[in-house]
């Protein structure tokens, strides 16, 4: 009997999911006007931080064993290139450790001489002197990589965003919390992503997000829609650097691009909000 309505259950969920949910992403509501999230960012302003300064933490590039898999490259062999070039690296219980020391300590543009800055460093040294641990270590990580290239490898896999949906959405069975769903591949423990998601839900308008990329973080407060027939998204960008003057309007409300676009409206220092209509 307790399997037969076991089995009642899931249908009624499945049912519930595959009718519902395309029902409720594609009813006309409107997305929340710039007001009502400019008055949430300064009244949510230090949840903001600590959400942006966690992700950068967990997202940055430290070396891990897993990393070093050939020959050419190991540990030991990256400390001596490094060395080679007059910098020390500093003692610690493991060679691994003595690495991601280096990444977490000032930053090493003005301790290798003559090196081509990569494109993706320009706008964390642009602002070198206020840096998170985090935007350092990436800083320092893509210098190694321009500096050693032979011993120094490519970071492995990082956390990319963490997934808070609605109360029905949770209900349901929805997306995968975070992305990518192995914890053991990113390093990051799941006591960590409740810590993000109780963060998230104190910010949620709707839905709440937080992704990185090359660009900054975004933290989505808003999001209707289906990816295959157009979703529309608002919330908050730390951007590492500002936006394409084209790309920045005085005003997000009553945006209806027919391509995909992505407005920004400047609030504070690197923060802005965002509207992307896909």
């Amino acid at each position: 009997m307790w399997v037969v309505l076991g089995l009642v259950g899931s249908v009624i969920s499945y049912l519930l999911a595959g009718l519902v949910m395309p029902l409720l992403f594609l009813a006309p509501w409107k997305y929340p006007k710039d007001e009502t999230l400019i008055a949430m960012f300064h009244q949510k302003r230090p949840e903001l931080e600590q959400l942006r300064i966690m992700f950068e933490n967990d997202t940055a590039p430290r070396f891990s064993q897993p990393e070093f898999i050939s020959v050419e490259k190991t540990p030991g062999k990256l400390i001596k290139a490094i060395a080679a070039r007059g910098v020390l690296v500093p003692e610690a219980p493991t060679q691994i450790d003595s690495l991601n020391r280096l990444l977490s300590g000032s930053s090493l543009h003005d301790k290798f001489s003559d090196i081509h800055v990569p494109k993706d460093a320009e706008p964390l040294l642009a602002q070198v002197s206020s840096l998170s641990e985090g935007e350092r270590i990436k800083l320092n990580r893509l210098i190694l990589q321009a500096v050693v290239p032979q011993e120094c490898p490519k970071p492995g896999s990082k956390l990319q965003g963490v997934y808070d949906s609605s109360a029905l959405g949770r209900w349901l069975g929805g997306a995968p919390t975070q992305y990518p769903e192995n914890l053991d591949l990113i390093g990051v423990p799941k006591e960590r992503i409740k810590q993000y998601q109780v963060l998230l839900r104190s910010i949620r308008y709707r839905s709440a997000n937080i992704e990185g990329s090359r660009r900054g973080i975004s933290i989505t407060v808003y999001v209707v829609g289906l990816s295959i027939g157009g979703a529309t998204s608002k919330g908050y960008v730390y951007r590492r650097s500002p936006p394409d003057t084209k790309e920045i309007t005085p005003t997000l409300d009553n945006k209806k691009p027919k391509n995909r676009a992505t407005f920004y409206r400047h609030l504070e220092g690197n923060w802005y909000l965002f509207l992307r209509i896909d």
